[in-house]
């Protein structure tokens, strides 16, 4: 079922309202953001990936001594390079070429220049020729050329009321998420970092406006989702857990991007409820009661998609850009890789999106699935060519991660 779209021009008016103080800045107004009504329908069918794409290509990382991956938390595309960062085992950055063939691995663990003690993200500089990768642990960071490897500085993050974890290059700008752990009232998600001295030039999104009141100071642990999404057409976005607006991040402005509006999506009364001694229990995150969690997958020419939370499932939108239309269904089939067979596979699952350019989209399979990938590929369940499906028939437990690409039609 398709629904028309609401085009609109708005502002929270509690925001307009609100008086800032000089570390938290208010966000800009778009003109027309978009609204998306989630209770005016609802499909139970699934949607085929072959709807979209026309063609899909499996990179099998090389596996070797100098790169054994467990998973790929995040990758990034430049030019014929693809940055994977493995957060389960080797926990580093790799660096491969598109055809999956190891090149380097930038950097390494210890206190050193341009070393480490705990990396959770990087970002990509392609103006520059530079990634940045972040350091949670000594909130510090480094940046190293793509060309070659070599470490160029690092800088330490100046806030002693919290700390980052998450990172984002934006038209040579440099935007981090914000976790506050003192009792400080500057509550905020989003903050821009001076790459030059490590200095916070702007802070964004309080948490009451923008995340039903949830924070770090409020959860008492981390949620590990990264609130970034890089788009090939519309640039860089932000969404925080329980935050019913995609923030749009770009080289002039800061500005709501797209809105949720459902019954069903968490309040901050019931977000309330969770709390045990001021704290939000963590164990009941994995178990809420309605909608949470907007991720967006991917953006082609004229589609934007993203998933959501509600309750125990995860559901997809895909939203036509030409024709302010969009469909609200159950799941994404993928038929390109998997001869569909309910009965015999589960070929009804979302697909695990790392990161999506102007012609497609790649995904992963990662260690904890290559075994079932494998005997799906003895087992003739596969919808590959036959070259392609002989080679996902000679994974190993050992087996680095495979990458999917994915070709718009």
């Amino acid at each position: 079922m398709v629904v028309g779209l609401l085009i609109i021009s708005c502002i929270p008016e509690k925001e307009r309202q609100l008086h800032h103080n000089a570390s938290i800045q208010q966000i800009g107004i778009n003109d027309s953001v978009i609204i998306i009504d989630l209770d005016q329908t609802q499909s139970d069918e699934a949607y085929l990936v072959s709807s979209l794409f026309k063609k899909v290509t499996p990179i099998i990382l090389e596996t070797c001594d100098e790169a054994l991956l467990l998973d790929t938390q995040k990758i990034e595309i430049y030019e014929d390079y693809i940055f994977v960062f493995d957060s389960a085992m080797a926990k580093c950055l790799f660096l491969f070429d598109k055809k999956g063939n190891f090149i380097r691995q930038i950097s390494r663990t210890g206190q050193g220049p341009g070393e480490y003690l705990r990396l959770s993200d990087f970002t990509v500089d392609k103006t520059n020729g530079l990634v940045y990768i972040l350091d949670d642990a000594l909130q510090r960071i480094s940046a190293f050329k793509i060309s070659d490897g070599s470490f160029v500085n690092s800088v330490n993050l100046q806030n002693d009321n919290g700390g980052s974890f998450y990172l984002q290059c934006v038209d040579g700008k440099m935007y981090a998420d914000m976790n506050l752990v003192s009792n400080s009232r500057e509550d905020y998600m989003l903050r821009e970092i001076d790459i030059n001295t490590g200095k916070q030039l702007g802070g964004w999104l309080r948490n009451e406006l923008y995340n039903k009141g949830f924070s770090y100071k409020t959860s008492g642990h981390i949620v590990s989702s990264n609130p970034f999404y890089r788009l090939p057409y519309s640039g860089v976005k932000f969404a925080g857990f329980f935050s019913d607006t995609i923030i749009s991040i770009d080289k002039t402005s800061i500005k709501p991007f797209l809105v949720i509006n459902s019954n069903e999506f968490v309040s901050r009364e019931y977000l309330e409820s969770l709390k045990i001694d001021g704290n939000i229990d963590p164990f009941s995150l994995f178990r809420l009661d309605g909608i949470s969690r907007i991720e967006i997958l991917f953006e082609s020419r004229d589609l934007i998609c993203f998933t959501y939370n509600n309750s125990y499932f995860i559901r997809t939108v895909i939203y036509n850009k030409s024709t302010n239309n969009y469909e609200n269904v159950a799941s994404l089939d993928d038929d390109l890789v998997y001869k569909i067979d309910l009965e015999k596979h589960q070929t009804a699952q979302i697909l695990n999106v790392k990161y999506s350019d102007t012609n497609g989209i790649y995904t992963s399979a990662d260690g904890g699935y290559l075994d079932k990938l494998r005997e799906i590929a003895k087992d003739n369940g596969l919808n590959l060519p036959e070259g392609d499906v002989e080679k996902l028939k000679g994974l190993t437990e050992d087996s680095n991660p495979v990458l999917f690409y994915y070709e718009y039609k």
